[in-house]
């Protein structure tokens, strides 16, 4: 109770941020959460004896509670690394905020442009296929069989003399 009086003191004399409220209220609730879960955990085996006169729900009764116990106190621990969180580690965020968000941009824009400008352009040459005929006019795309010998020359005359034959047949 005079956990929560100094605090509604110091709201209202503005020495506390929002953020440090919350997290003091996040400590005051972890003080209060185990003394409401070891009364709820030692009602619940009563609970489901009168509720449940079955022999398997009272083999329930006994590992249940445990079970219970373990879920809490983990998302007990949860919400004290959370609290710790805000309470220590939000003033160095809001310190160096202004210093890390311009330089993780920056890589990341360094990363992007190196993607474009470098990695992209390899990666168009690597998957280029010199046996797809390009189509003219929108007369063919099919692709010529490797180790086509009816058109002499290089490669690139041989792809365009199979294209004007194909064009020429269409």
């Amino acid at each position: 109770m005079q956990l929560l009086l100094l605090l509604q003191v110091l709201l209202f004399l503005r020495v506390l941020a929002p953020l440090q409220l919350l997290a003091l209220l996040l400590l005051l609730l972890l003080r209060v959460l185990p003394l409401l879960l070891l009364l709820f955990l030692q009602l619940l085996p009563l609970l489901l004896l009168f509720l449940l006169p079955l022999q398997i729900f009272a083999l329930l009764t006994l590992i249940l509670p445990l079970l219970l116990a373990q879920i809490f106190s983990f998302l007990l621990l949860l919400l004290a690394l959370i609290a710790t969180f805000f309470f220590l580690a939000l003033p160095l965020i809001t310190t160096f905020l202004p210093v890390l968000l311009p330089l993780v941009l920056s890589i990341v824009f360094v990363l992007i442009l190196v993607f474009i400008l470098i990695l992209a352009p390899v990666a168009v040459v690597l998957g280029e296929d010199d046996r797809q005929i390009a189509p003219v006019n929108g007369l063919s795309n099919r692709r010529m069989p490797e180790g086509d010998c009816r058109y002499g020359g290089s490669g690139k005359e041989q792809s365009f003399k199979a294209h004007l034959d194909l064009a020429v047949r269409e």
